[in-house]
């Protein structure tokens, strides 16, 4: 499939200036909020001493069974451990691509980095380097993987898992939101594995009201370890 292109950096990057800033407050952060304390010591001390006691014993079952959902809620994402190499394709040229993914902070995430690198053109007169960085996490409320996307030009996406197909060789995240991009837009990121060692990204953009187009392909096989 050629790719329709890159348009992401250029489009989106004046529009940055035009969302004002809003500031966040935490629930319960208003000053005139209050905690009651225990006045004196006595049951309440002996309660809390209790809950300790019990949750320092529930503990190993506690972490034996979060340890084997994380194993579990991964899927076939697991598939994209490792480190990676090929070529990518974008309406500005083509070039060639680099990935590594690995579990981070004891498996909670996966971590994926990624750089591209294009060669000159007509419209690269000076060649373009992309860089990368998506984190999975699962979403233990909703039951879902999410996927938070960093792009070296200051866009981040979020994702969650729209699809997967019945052999899970075609796993697609469609955008809840986009940060630093005008309003509107959406984002949908499809790996499509083709064997053990080799699979295809494609990222794609819609407008307001209008249908995804590629925006760049990525086609990568696994390095020699």
């Amino acid at each position: 499939m050629k790719a329709r292109g890159l348009a992401f950096a250029g489009d989106f990057r004046d529009f940055t200036s035009a969302f004002p800033r809003t500031n966040c407050r935490c629930l319960g952060s208003d000053d005139s909020d209050t905690i009651d304390r225990p006045a004196t010591r006595g049951e309440g001390e002996t309660t809390i001493v209790h809950g300790i006691v019990l949750i320092i014993a529930l503990l190993p079952a506690m972490l034996s069974a979060q340890t084997g959902q994380r194993q579990n809620v991964w899927g076939p994402l697991a598939y994209f451990v490792g480190t990676w190499e090929g070529t990518a394709e974008s309406r500005s040229g083509r070039g060639t691509a680099e990935r590594e993914c690995r579990f981070i902070l004891d498996g909670s995430f996966l971590q994926m980095e990624s750089t591209h690198v294009y060669d000159l053109s007509a419209q690269l007169p000076e060649g373009q380097t992309h860089e990368g960085l998506e984190l999975f996490s699962y979403d233990r409320a909703r039951k879902i993987l999410v996927m938070r996307q960093f792009h070296g030009e200051g866009f981040v996406n979020q994702y969650v898992l729209d699809s997967l197909s019945a052999d899970s060789t075609t796993i697609v995240f469609l955008s809840e939101c986009l940060e630093n991009a005008p309003p509107g837009w959406r984002a949908k990121e499809q790996y499509e594995i083709l064997d053990d060692d080799e699979f295809i990204e494609i990222f794609k953009l819609a407008p307001p009201g209008g249908g995804f187009e590629v925006y760049w392909e990525t086609h990568l096989k696994r390095k020699d370890q």
